[in-house]
């Protein structure tokens, strides 16, 4: 009679999506700095003045591919880390959401202007804390405006607005841009989704950026919503629980 072997117990499903998680990190980490390389390489190359009009067309198409691969990178380990610290819920203490909307807008307020888009400070109440993390709070701040921005033609408008409502502060980003089309809507929030109106519109993109909004949003235990109409603008609607402490 033929002795059974023993069964070799497989490895948790949660071992293994951490295994997979850790793995891209660390490979995501690893082309980071190399790319860097590139990139500075090709910068230097495109200050040589003697080059020849094609050869400049195509090292300057070498710089954009490459800066997009650095976006990307950058997107995937932030949601990496997101998904490895199981949606950043560990750690949260109370936030001043008054100062992180106030960073955002005046970081980007150059960025606006140079591309003709009027980005406003609208009503915006003085809000309580919430229970978060201010570093991802600003990461998805930013993620919504930087958006906005981008897909707002010149002379368009941005406006960001905030206030208090039934226990949790809301937080709202409008612009007068493309718009959203309704067969792209319900695949909006899902990874590396990019519209064809927003590749036309802005060719460099990850697809990644809302998606981690609504993963730092969600951890906070707070909701992500929009709403959109082509050629109209969008409007995205953040609600985030205030804090029970009183201290900022």
């Amino acid at each position: 009679m033929k002795r059974r072997q023993a069964d070799v117990p497989l490895p948790a499903l949660d071992a293994v999506a951490d295994e997979k998680t850790a793995f891209f990190m660390t490979a995501s980490h690893q082309l980071k700095s190399p790319l860097a390389i590139i990139q500075w390489c090709l910068q230097s190359a495109l200050e040589d003045t003697d080059l020849k009009p094609a050869t400049r067309t195509m090292l300057a198409r070498a710089v954009a591919q490459s800066s997009g691969m650095s976006h990307l990178l950058t997107d995937m380990l932030q949601t990496l880390r997101i998904v490895h610290d199981q949606g950043v819920a560990r750690d949260l203490v109370p936030v001043d959401v008054n100062a992180v909307i106030h960073a955002v807008i005046e970081q980007y307020r150059p960025v606006a202007n140079q591309v003709g888009v009027h980005l406003v400070k609208g009503a915006i109440e003085d809000l309580p804390p919430i229970l978060g993390d201010e570093q991802y709070l600003t990461q998805a701040f930013i993620n919504l405006v930087d958006n906005a921005i981008k897909y707002t033609s010149e002379h368009g408008r941005v406006e960001v607005t905030a206030c208090v409502r039934k226990g949790f502060v809301e937080f709202q980003v409008h612009d007068t841009g493309i718009g959203i089309a309704d067969a792209d809507q319900g695949r909006l929030f899902t990874e590396f989704f990019r519209s064809e109106s927003a590749k036309e519109k802005a060719r460099e993109g990850t697809g990644l950026g809302l998606v981690l909004v609504k993963h730092i949003i969600e951890s906070f235990k707070g909701t992500v919503t929009f709403k959109s109409a082509v050629h109209k603008g969008t409007t995205f609607t953040v609600h985030l629980p205030v804090s029970a402490s009183k201290g900022r």
